[in-house]
């Protein structure tokens, strides 16, 4: 037989073209559903993987606003006892002060009443030229200034 015989021969029994284009549009048509399904299903894990992310998201969120306010409240009254605490000490310092003022003040009234009794002692033993006992002068001037202190 010659080759195009053989070619003829082939050809009769060959699909049809019709046949073979329904195959194909079906496989393509396969392939299609299967690719569509498929990327509905990766949507759908993506949509999930999201909103579990999301979810994660704000519970952290959430948790470190909780947080911070704790810090927060934490700071605030630590702020306030050591505000507590210094005015404390400020109040224990000035009584403190006040009293060693007192008692330097006390000192300086005591020394210069002292002083002033010394000398009016003096004055009055020079003007009654130490015919008057010391000591009769020095309690007559003592009288004298609880006298005036009144």
């Amino acid at each position: 037989m010659a080759d195009h015989d053989l070619v003829r021969e082939r050809q009769s029994e060959a699909v049809p073209v019709a046949v073979v284009g329904d195959i194909v549009d079906r496989e393509r048509r396969e392939q299609i559903r299967k690719n569509v399904n498929e990327a509905e299903m990766l949507r759908k894990n993506f949509e999930d993987v999201a909103a579990k992310q999301k979810e994660e998201n704000e519970a952290y969120i959430a948790e470190n606003k909780a947080k911070i306010a704790e810090a927060q409240k934490f700071a605030k009254q630590g702020a306030r006892e050591i505000i507590a605490d210094a005015d404390a000490r400020r109040e224990a310092m000035l009584a403190e002060t006040m009293a060693q003022v007192e008692v330097l003040k006390s000192g300086v009234i005591e020394g210069a009443e002292s002083e002033m009794k010394d000398r009016i002692k003096k004055i009055v033993l020079h003007v009654l030229q130490n015919t008057v006992p010391e000591k009769a002068v020095k309690q007559s001037v003592e009288d004298a200034v609880k006298v005036v202190a009144k």
